[in-house]
């Protein structure tokens, strides 16, 4: 009979059930990834960092002078090669024939985009959580250091001179060394705090530093630099951040944090021959890393 129930046919609407569901689990997860890291359009397999330092200034010039060569340093590359990430779960045919099916799925598909979810979220944090002693970066350097090479000029540093747990005095040091940035040559270019990343145990004195109108903690009437200086930062509470006293502030230097995407958050359905087992996994292929250092500084606390 062409109406006849079988397990086919509640393993397709199955398919149809886990595909819906799958989807509203992904989309009610919140992605901090995607606040600190900026997502690459990179078509290659792999997306690529360049460390260069720049030609510094322009030569005064005087009437029917020749206009000077400039030379641009090559410091080094990186090749941040994705990889790839999944789980899966399998429903047996004795579930759909006690009639719970659709529960599971539900809960299976709505389980497999939180997985995914938290997965890219703690990669992101890891990259930030590392960054005084993980991978290294173009210029071989890890990314959170004080020893970032300079062509002609002093190292340059994105970590807080002095390692500081997070105060108001250290958010307006680190503040003051993103405004005296130097580029890879030793000439100025002044960077912009944008977002005050910290774990969830500083979230509330964060808030406390970044939001107050006075300078808080004090009995005086100062304004409170941070909010009255026009830099309208934002406080993002990272929970996958491993390190409760690391934190940091993310700037407006280009392609910074970055991360590529070569697939997309994808799940699959399948229908297993020989159990009747309805099986459903869900991949992400990519890697979080970054392309100029400068767009993250750090503090690592304190012990």
């Amino acid at each position: 009979m062409s109406n006849l129930i079988t397990s086919s046919t509640i393993a397709r609407a199955l398919e149809k059930l886990s595909g819906k569901f799958f989807g509203l689990g992904l989309k009610e997860a919140p992605k901090l990834y995607d606040v600190l890291f900026s997502k690459t359009d990179s078509e290659s397999v792999f997306f690529h960092a360049t460390q260069l330092a720049g030609a510094g200034f322009a030569t005064k010039l005087g009437p029917g002078e020749i206009v000077p060569n400039k030379t641009v340093f090559y410091q080094g590359d990186k090749a941040w090669v994705p990889d790839i990430y999944g789980g899966r779960f399998e429903i047996t045919r004795a579930a759909m024939e006690d009639a719970i099916a659709v529960n599971i799925a539900e809960l299976c598909a709505t389980e497999l985009a939180r997985m995914m979810t938290r997965t890219l979220e703690q990669l992101a944090a890891n990259v930030i959580t590392n960054s005084t002693t993980g991978t290294t970066g173009a210029d071989g350097i890890v990314l959170a250091s004080a020893s970032h090479p300079a062509v002609g000029a002093a190292n340059n540093s994105n970590l807080l001179s002095t390692a500081s747990a997070l105060v108001l005095s250290a958010v307006e040091d680190m503040i003051t060394q993103i405004m005296e940035n130097k580029a890879n040559d030793g000439s100025p270019a002044p960077l912009k705090p944008q977002k005050l990343v910290v774990h969830p145990g500083n979230a509330v004195l964060a808030n406390r530093i970044v939001k107050s109108i006075q300078r808080p903690g004090t009995n005086f009437n100062d304004v409170n630099v941070v909010k009255d200086f026009g830099l309208s930062m934002d406080v993002v509470v990272d929970t996958f951040l491993t390190n409760s006293s690391l934190w940091g502030m993310t700037t407006d230097a280009p392609e910074g944090l970055m991360y590529l995407e070569r697939r997309a958050v994808d799940i699959g359905r399948d229908n297993a021959f020989d159990t009747d087992n309805v099986k459903m996994k869900a991949t992400w292929r990519g890697v979080f890393g970054w392309k100029e250092w400068r767009g993250i500084y750090i503090s690592a606390g304190t012990s």
